[in-house]
């Protein structure tokens, strides 16, 4: 079986025994990490949603244009509009390609977020005061990763009513999402502890899931995309009720090899109801996602003591501070030794728990893992809006 493919395997399972838990509609938050946004529209618009990437939301009703909201600090959110009659309006953007409040990167002391004016033109709304670079701060490459990384997630708030019954699916009940895996191969140990970095990244492919928050989900969905995309009517290969949330189903799609998913209409055929999910373009994602580059320390007897990591931006512009934008990693080692536990696949050495993406250092509870038998060290990882990146390192063996 293909190295990408055990190591997806490997990965969805865990991905989903730690699936947020999910109530449906947020309501009950806790006030000491909220953040109050406000602002103003032109009359004639009631609901103001606040919808964070696990399918939880928060509602706001509102009269005379001028609307607040309380929305957590610790999650990113988008941030949509519906009439009197529950006709959906538009969403707020943060322009930069920035279609969601990366909440998690508020800065401290800040209790209010004032949008003052927002501005509509076609389903997109404007504020007059952008939090970007002031309540919300990011650093310019970190403006370009949530600008890459936020794609999948914002095609939500582009779209509320994906099954185009005339309702927004939040008031069904339901919600559906999509977010990405990529598998990328990181660079070469050669004969030294830390490996050298390909530059931009090089993505060797790629894996679209599609969670489902609904009641009597299928065993299975389809998926289609745009051209180049590798996705023509190719059914589900996994169906995985996430463990916490025993009302969401995470469907994935096939391996695709060799390739960046194009920009255009992606679409899930969901109870044969075809869901579509417009992406922009997806090309500058080599130089702009995250890589975890891990560094070795070992033992007088050649044995792996611990590995440490430092994150930089797969272009190689500089190194990237994980908080509020990574959430957890994991450590795999494979090769040709005896494994420390009982694993899947018949070449893993070692796997560790998920480890906070703010930890940059991992002792290995076994020290005797040789450095000689390892044949590559993968870095495994999800970022805040759900997507998942699979990194390899690879190694000669004897080296």
């Amino acid at each position: 079986m293909n190295l990408k493919i055990i190591i997806s395997l490997l990965i969805v399972a865990i991905v989903a025994a730690i699936a947020f838990g999910v109530v449906f509609s947020r309501e009950n938050i806790n006030e000491s990490n909220t953040v109050r946004i406000e602002g103003c529209l032109p009359s004639g618009h009631t609901k103001v949603v606040a919808f964070y990437p696990d399918g939880e939301h928060a509602v706001s009703t509102f009269s005379g244009g001028k609307f607040s909201i309380n929305v957590e600090k610790s999650s990113p959110l988008v941030l949509i509009f519906l009439t009197d009659d529950n006709d959906y309006l538009g969403y707020v953007t943060l322009g930069k390609g920035i279609d969601t409040f990366p909440m998690t990167k508020t800065a401290e002391g800040v209790v209010t977020i004032d949008l003052q004016d927002l501005s509509l033109s076609n389903n997109t709304l404007s504020p007059s005061h952008n939090p970007l670079g002031s309540e919300i701060q990011l650093t310019p490459e970190e403006e370009a990763l949530v600008a890459q990384i936020d794609d999948f997630f914002a095609s939500m708030a582009k779209n509320p009513d994906r099954d185009d019954n005339g309702e927004a699916d939040f008031l069904e009940g339901k919600f559906f999402s999509i977010w990405i895996t990529y598998f990328i191969d990181g660079g070469v140990f050669g004969s030294n502890l830390s490996p050298a970095v390909y530059k931009p990244a090089y993505i060797e492919g790629y894996r679209l899931s599609f969670g489902a928050i609904d009641a009597d989900r299928p065993s299975g969905v389809v998926f289609n995309g745009p051209e180049g995309s590798g996705l023509s009517n190719a059914a589900s290969e996994q169906s995985i009720v996430l463990l916490g949330n025993e009302n969401e189903t995470m469907y994935s799609s096939p391996l695709i090899h060799e390739a960046l998913p194009p920009a255009g209409e992606y679409i899930v055929t969901y109870k044969d109801e075809d869901l579509s999910f417009e992406i922009p373009d997806q090309s500058s994602a080599p130089s702009r996602i995250v890589l975890a580059v891990p560094t070795v320390t070992l033992n007088k007897d050649g044995t792996i003591n611990k590995i440490s990591w430092k994150y930089v931006s797969g272009g190689g512009s500089g190194t990237i501070d994980p908080e509020g934008i990574m959430s957890e990693v994991m450590i795999q080692i494979g090769g040709t030794g005896a494994p420390y536990e009982d694993y899947p696949q018949p070449d893993m050495m070692y796997v560790s728990e998920w480890i906070p993406a703010t930890t940059t250092e991992h002792v290995l509870p076994t020290q005797k893992i040789k450095w000689s038998e390892v044949t590559r060290v993968c870095m495994a990882y999800n970022d805040v809006y759900r997507n998942h990146y699979v990194v390899t390192w690879r190694k000669n063996i004897g080296s």
